[in-house]
């Protein structure tokens, strides 16, 4: 994670492979054609998106959070923080009031998460990393995403990140913070009907409903029956058959396709 890339509150432990002590970060924006942005030019930038769309800003770290939730509460618009990396109480309080929902980015805690922990940010910050759950507790509508290539593809491994936590990269298996695992009816719906909720398409596609499209995949396991027994469980599962808008498009026998 560069300098550009996050604005942290505090300043972070490394950058580039370097001692960044006394480097929070700064934000950057197009408007400033990646030059630093202040304060008050993230909050006009923040205004200018408040309109009938899909509005989605991506912050990294405490500092691009607390500016952006300080702007007057928008009509609902559904607003979205991409990946919501680093998240305080106050800050979930603040999208809670403001009406905006966090995407995470799982991979950081599956993928990156050890490199977080012992390298970039430090045992304290990362525990804030992903609070998918404490954001679940507060109200909020989540979703889970991959930021392909930072990791990836695959809402089965996203869900397989967020129930179980684990840091794949230590040699240990070590679980980030297991009060926000969350559970597989949790993590569910985070791949499915919240995202699409988040999208604005909750009334067309998210779940098996009448009068929705008829997108969905046929899976050789019941990902529902119970906690999985291990961390790679529900990305192991095979896809056997994948429809859109009622017409079988994949099936894992090639003379099946229809």
């Amino acid at each position: 994670m560069g300098a550009a890339a996050a604005w942290y509150s505090t300043p972070k432990r490394i950058s580039n492979g370097a001692n960044a002590n006394g480097n929070p970060g700064y934000s950057a924006t197009s408007a400033t054609k990646g030059g630093r942005e202040t304060p008050g030019t993230l909050r006009q930038s923040t205004m200018r998106i408040q309109r009938p769309m899909m509005p989605v800003a991506r912050p990294g770290g405490f500092g691009h959070h607390r500016e952006r939730s300080s702007c007057k509460k928008p009509v609902d618009l559904r607003h979205r923080i991409e990946h919501a990396s680093l998240l305080d109480d106050d800050d979930l309080r603040a999208m809670k009031r403001l009406n905006v929902s966090p995407s995470f980015l799982i991979g950081h805690v599956g993928y990156w998460g050890r490199a977080f922990r012992s390298i970039i940010l430090g045992e304290e910050r990362a525990q804030k990393l992903d609070r998918c759950k404490s954001a679940l507790r507060e109200g909020l509508r989540i979703s889970l995403h991959s930021d392909r290539f930072v990791s990836p593809l695959g809402p089965l491994r996203y869900m397989d990140q967020a129930i179980g936590r684990v840091m794949e990269a230590d040699p240990e298996l070590g679980v980030l913070n297991e009060a926000e695992c969350l559970t597989v009816p949790e993590a569910l719906r985070a791949v499915t009907i919240d995202a699409a909720w988040q999208c604005h398409l909750d009334e067309q596609i998210g779940s098996l409903k009448e009068g929705k499209q008829a997108d969905l995949v046929i899976l050789d396991q019941n990902p529902l029956q119970g906690k999985p027994s291990n961390p790679y469980q529900l990305r192991n599962i095979h896809v056997l058959e994948t429809w859109v808008s009622g017409r079988r498009v994949y099936a894992a026998s090639p003379t099946e396709n229809s």
